[in-house]
């Protein structure tokens, strides 16, 4: 399972808005989540999941983010989200 963030907006007050991104194939086929505009599919090279829409958070980057960022989505999926 792909569990990473997007980042949907500036940065004030050290907080982002970030979008959970999960990829269990239930989110992409679930009639339920296909019908909702809170699931956005999300097919970029690596990345085949669902944005989860109803979990907008803001988060401080500097504490919340350890590692590496793995992969970016690409700004037509950002557009996607930035919509909602």
């Amino acid at each position: 399972m792909i569990c990473c963030e997007a980042k949907i907006g500036l940065c004030f007050f050290n907080t982002v808005l970030t979008v959970l991104i999960s990829s269990p194939k239930k989110y992409r086929v679930a009639e339920k989540s296909v019908k909702s505009p809170l699931f956005i599919e999300i097919d970029q090279d690596e990345i085949y999941a669902a944005a989860l829409l109803q979990h907008v958070r803001a988060i401080d980057p500097t504490v919340k983010m350890k590692g590496n960022i793995k992969v970016s989505l690409d700004e037509a999926n950002m557009k996607k989200l930035a919509q909602f």
